[in-house]
């Protein structure tokens, strides 16, 4: 369910089954066995539609982030096969919150972010009408 007061992160899409990430990753390592979280690929986290999410580095498939430490990537489309299924790590931005100050003031649909400076979100905002 989308808020229309807050972005969505991986905390509220897994939220019922994991409050963490690191309780995530310790539930995964029970189901598959022991795997690393990788420091190469970093996948980074974009927002779309209101949502925190990061795009997979080997197939078509997004997923939800975890903005908790570790702040990690698994696809649920390739199950990250091509790295045999180990973790990958997320870069959030260090100004996330000002981001999300910027894009709130958006439609839930329009709230989008895929690395652009926050002059030219809040220009967007300008444009639309919604500054």
């Amino acid at each position: 369910m989308l808020l229309e007061s807050e972005l969505i992160t991986a905390r509220d899409g897994w939220g019922a089954r994991f409050r963490t990430g690191s309780e995530f990753l310790d539930t995964y390592q029970a189901i598959i066995g022991d795997r690393r979280i990788l420091d190469t690929p970093i996948v980074q986290a974009r927002v779309n539609h209101g949502r925190w999410i990061a795009d997979c580095p080997f197939c078509i498939g997004a997923e939800m982030v975890w903005f908790e430490e570790p702040s990690i990537f698994f696809c649920f489309s390739c199950r990250n096969k091509a790295v045999g299924e180990h973790l990958l790590r997320v870069e959030i931005p260090r100004n996330y919150e000002k981001i999300e100050d910027i894009l709130m003031v958006r439609h839930p649909v329009n709230r989008n972010w895929d690395g652009e400076t926050l002059s030219a979100l809040k220009s967007e905002n300008t444009k639309a009408g919604v500054a």
